[in-house]
């Protein structure tokens, strides 16, 4: 609920069934400003780059490719 700024944004792949939740990989986001050429820096990865990575984690670690998003990014999002 509201809005955070500048705060840490994580990326993350779990598993989940009717007995566990148990998180398996969390690749942390980093926002434009951090990196010396902002948006055009070689370095930047976009949330869906870094939801496509884990989910590539996870299915090289055997985790069934069943999954739905935890939230969702407003179209034309600048980072989205």
């Amino acid at each position: 609920m509201g809005k955070t700024d500048n705060g840490i944004v994580t990326v993350t792949t779990l598993w989940a069934d009717e007995r566990l939740y148990y998180p398996l990989h969390a690749l942390p986001y980093s926002p434009a400003h951090h990196f010396p050429k902002k948006r055009s820096d070689p370095g930047l990865r976009t949330k869906p780059q870094l939801a496509a990575a884990a989910a590539i984690l996870a299915a090289r670690a055997g985790v069934p490719d069943l999954w739905e998003p935890e939230g969702e990014i407003p179209s034309g999002h600048p980072t989205g």
